[in-house]
């Protein structure tokens, strides 16, 4: 799968020609190798499987707070009014996302301008770009034990000071270190004199690691103004650790409100008409289908009565009429017989029938003869079981069902033994 990593331009989002806007990006293979870079518009970036974002450090806030436990939705809708004083802006304007919480128990907020992050991934989206998360840049770099690390890149840097915390660096004047710097330094020795906060005590050293195409500034007058060693480290590059961030160096700012749409949310929008239309069709099926079913069975209702109503006017004396039908048929199969006409299931029509089939056959002797409700069993001597199968297929005709229930060995032959009755064969 491939990565798209980006750095964000802090200018994108705040300028009206934001299209021409270039920004740094690498492009990441499915092995996590550097295939190709740039610095371009986002229009002219290429297409990855993920799109990754860093925030620069000159948009972002890390400040420390401590949280209450409980329902930690509650807690997020409640983080812009818990570091309202520390920004200074009002809590409808800000996006803040809480990290993990530290060893003293306080928790670390990363608070970026809501309207920002909103145009700049409007940015994104236009370009055909779908970022799915935004680390903070002041949080990348490596903290060796004991340090601090500085990023400088010329007229202005960052401060990474703890596993979530760090500052944006301005420029000093005359070559002397940044104010925020020092008041960094300030707040940690005060913390080690009052044990207020020993998660964030001073450090040994200030390791300061030069951007690409930057001068370090006078380590050495560095070192003199804020009374504490300070080394060159190695060359910074924005990207190094995007892709190796343990659960504690980064905070993804594409959450809550700024979560990364998934594809049924892009797709939803254009089908929502195809959707509606579908749901249209369903519903005057199911209401067509609701009205057929209500004919349908005013229908059979009104059958019913007039079988029942005519039923009743054949035969009065009826009492109970459960299933006027099968009650006429068989009370027409009584008068029948009554009047001495023979149904299709009375002994002599089948035996009259099966002794015109049996008689065309050869090779056979009858040996029996049953007869029982509608039924005629013929037991019949036979060869074989083969002469049984042949003699089934001659009886079959129009209206008589032919069944061989039993084929039994007898002193040369079998005996077979045939059910036959009015109806359809089997």
């Amino acid at each position: 799968m491939s990565t798209l990593q980006v750095y964000v331009n802090e200018r994108l989002g705040a300028l009206a020609d934001d299209e021409t806007v270039a920004c740094p990006w690498l492009l990441r293979d499915a092995r996590g190798a550097i295939s190709r870079a740039g610095d371009n518009p986002l229009r002219d970036m290429p297409a990855a499987d993920r799109c990754e974002l860093v925030a620069p450090a000159s948009r972002v806030l890390l400040t420390q707070i401590t949280l209450p436990t409980g329902n930690r939705q509650r807690l997020r809708r409640l983080l812009p009014f818990a570091v309202e004083d520390r920004v200074m802006t009002e809590p409808e304007k800000i996006h803040a996302i809480a990290g993990s919480r530290q060893a003293d128990g306080q928790t670390a907020v990363a608070v970026v301008d809501k309207a920002w992050l909103a145009a700049v991934l409007a940015q994104f989206r236009n370009a055909r770009l779908k970022p799915q998360a935004m680390w903070v840049e002041t949080l990348l770099p490596a903290l060796a034990p004991e340090s601090w690390s500085i990023v400088w890149k010329g007229g202005e840097g960052f401060l990474r000071s703890g596993l979530a915390s760090g500052v944006f660096l301005d420029g000093g004047v005359g070559g002397e270190p940044p104010i925020g710097l020092l008041l960094a330094l300030q707040e940690a020795r005060a913390a080690i004199t009052s044990a207020a906060n020993p998660a964030n005590a001073a450090p040994a050293q200030l390791i300061v690691r030069p951007a690409r195409g930057a001068v370090l500034p006078d380590i050495q007058q560095w070192a003199d103004a804020l009374q504490i060693d300070v080394v060159a480290g190695e060359r910074w590059d924005w990207f190094e650790r995007i892709d190796r961030l343990g659960a504690d160096d980064g905070i993804n700012l594409m959450q809550d409100d700024f979560a990364p749409r998934s594809a049924a949310r892009d797709w939803l929008p254009r089908l929502r008409p195809a959707l509606v239309l579908l749901g249209l069709i369903i519903a005057v099926q199911i209401v067509g289908a609701a009205v057929d079913w209500f004919a349908l069975h005013r229908q059979r209702d009104a059958l019913q009565a007039t079988i029942e109503q005519r039923f009743r006017s054949a035969f009065p004396d009826a009492r109970v009429v459960v299933d006027a039908p099968l009650q006429m048929r068989r009370n027409l199969e009584e008068l029948r017989r009554g009047a001495g006409q023979a149904e299709p299931n009375d002994f002599l029509p089948l035996l009259a029938r099966a002794t015109r089939l049996i008689e065309a056959s050869a090779n056979h002797r009858l040996s029996s003869l049953q007869y029982d409700a509608g039924e005629l069993k013929v037991d019949i001597l036979l060869p074989d079981a083969e002469s049984a199968e042949k003699l089934k297929d001659a009886l079959q005709a129009p209206n008589l069902a032919v069944r061989l229930e039993a084929i039994n060995p007898k002193p040369g032959g079998v005996e077979a033994r045939f059910a036959l009755s009015s109806g359809a064969s089997s």
